[in-house]
């Protein structure tokens, strides 16, 4: 989707992916054949995977140069939610209400219910997200209103930014004016998909981009990989076994334990390693950390490496989601993070597949494949450029 988003403001493309997760989520807790719920799950996936991207875009286009290091901060909604989340299946998900038992096990509809409850409460907190981007007066980037040939709308922008914080620019249109050749950005405005994608191919970008496409892909399979079978390991980790109560509550720790890696992560990039350095530090991280996840075999310990994994993953993702946007030009920023992050959402779709035939054998082995995966995922970053060396304007 994120390809599509030429089609439409990006602000409106950024609401209506909002809101059409939240009517698919809807949907999802309503239906009742199991075919239709796993399109509308698709669906939820789809709207929320065109989302992702288009936030950081918004946030980066928006802000100064000095305090790009923002962008790595966002991530830190990602665990936010992911402890909301926690929560509210934590409070409404019971032993009354859900099936519990071995799998293949027949469980009456009647009693499994919660789980429609949960969808319900996602798709609440989902709607009141699009009105606060609406209560909160969210604006289109002038940066991207440039590069559309917007010149008006930009300045109008730029005017009214400057008012709130009593200034005032002496600044037309004109200033914006470029060639008619640049105007046009057939790369850009070409009807023709493959004309948005050539772009990224070019001399200055073509190993970048496909460094990038390979990144997203390992870490999404592998940050997958172990995620899905998370819960559980906490539930059957060592030789005692945890209630469905115990397991969500040990996930809204894991989950809020993975805060401080978004704010590190705003820090690290700031510093001497810069962000591919502070990329690849947390990754090769990331996969020592699942390596060290196997050595505790009690709730306890399992409980805390995941924690600390869970902090991990965050700053990687966070600084991975930050570079992806800077390191290409305004004109094409869209697209490119958009296929990157598709890249990454179509990868991750095969690690459950992967995970489960796995977890058959040893619930470690997913662990190990996971840890192997994101440690080739580090070594690729180190082979991506600086930041403030490659081709931006």
């Amino acid at each position: 989707m994120g390809v599509n988003v030429y089609n439409f403001l990006i602000l409106d493309f950024f609401i209506i992916t909002i809101i059409l997760t939240s009517l698919f989520g809807l949907g999802a807790g309503f239906f009742e054949n199991i075919y239709i719920i796993c399109l509308a799950f698709f669906m939820v996936g789809v709207s929320f995977g065109g989302n992702l991207p288009i936030a950081g875009v918004l946030l980066l286009e928006s802000i100064p140069p000095s305090k790009q290091s923002l962008l790595t901060l966002l991530s830190v909604w990602w665990p936010v939610g992911q402890v909301l989340a926690s929560v509210i299946s934590w409070m409404t998900l019971s032993e009354s209400n859900s099936c519990v038992g071995n799998v293949g096990d027949y469980c009456s509809p009647a009693l499994n219910y919660g789980w429609r409850h949960v969808c319900y409460y996602f798709s609440a907190v989902t709607v009141i997200s699009a009105f606060l981007g609406y209560l909160f007066n969210l604006r289109e980037t002038p940066k991207y209103l440039v590069s559309v040939g917007k010149y008006e709308d930009a300045v109008n922008f730029l005017n009214k930014l400057a008012h709130e914080n009593g200034k005032i620019l002496k600044i037309t249109a004109a200033d914006f004016e470029i060639s008619r050749k640049t105007q046009k950005r057939k790369d850009v405005e070409s009807k023709s998909k493959l004309g948005r994608i050539k772009p990224l191919f070019i001399k200055e970008l073509r190993v970048t981009t496909i460094l990038i496409w390979f990144i997203w892909m390992f870490v999404a399979i592998g940050y997958n990989m172990f995620n899905v079978c998370l819960p559980g390991f906490l539930q059957h980790s060592g030789a005692e076994t945890l209630g469905l109560s115990e397991t969500y509550r040990n996930y809204v720790i894991v989950s809020f334990s993975s805060i401080p890696g978004s704010i590190v992560g705003m820090f690290l990039t700031d510093s001497k390693l810069g962000r591919k350095g502070t990329m690849a530090f947390a990754t090769g991280s990331t996969a020592l950390a699942l390596l060290l996840f196997t050595k505790f075999t009690s709730p306890t310990g399992q409980l805390v490496m995941g924690s600390i994994n869970g902090s991990l993953q965050n700053l990687m993702y966070g600084v991975i989601y930050a570079y992806t946007p800077e390191v290409f030009p305004t004109s094409i920023r869209n697209t490119a993070y958009g296929i990157a992050a598709s890249v990454g959402h179509l990868s991750g779709a095969v690690a459950p597949f992967a995970t489960f035939s796995l977890i058959n054998l040893s619930y470690l082995f997913p662990i190990y494949c996971s840890s192997a995966i994101i440690l080739i995922a580090a070594f690729l970053m180190l082979c991506l450029p600086d930041v403030n060396k490659v081709y931006v304007k």
